[in-house]
C-alpha cells in the first residue's frame, strides 16, 4: 500500500482526486466516472464523502449534480501540493 493510498484511503479515491484537485472545472458525476472510469455509484458516494468534508462543493442542475473542488477547503493548498508532487515525480509518495 502507497502513503496515498493509506492517506486516502483506496486508488479509486486518488485517481478520483487526482482528476478535480487542480481543475476549476465543474464535474457532473458521470463525467467523473466516465474520466476515472470507476462505476457512477462509486464516484457518487466518494462525492458525497468529500462534499461533507468540505473538499467538493456541488449544485443541481436539471437532474445532473454538478461537483468541483472547493479551493477554500482548509486542506486544499497541501493536498493540491501533494498530488503535484507526485505527478511530477519531485516526491516519492
Amino acid at each position: 500500500m502507497t502513503l496515498l493510498q493509506e492517506i486516502f484511503g483506496s486508488k479509486s479515491k486518488i485517481g478520483l482526486l487526482a482528476k478535480v484537485i487542480d481543475s476549476e472545472e465543474s464535474f457532473s458525476v458521470r463525467e467523473l466516472a466516465r474520466l476515472s472510469g470507476l462505476p457512477k455509484s462509486t464516484v457518487s458516494l466518494i462525492a458525497d464523502e468529500w462534499q461533507k468534508a468540505g473538499l467538493l462543493s456541488g449544485q443541481t442542475i436539471g437532474k445532473a449534480r454538478v461537483l468541483r473542488i472547493n479551493p477554500r477547503f482548509p486542506l486544499y493548498k497541501a493536498v493540491s501540493r501533494i498530488f503535484a508532487e507526485n505527478q511530477f515525480g519531485q516526491q516519492t509518495v
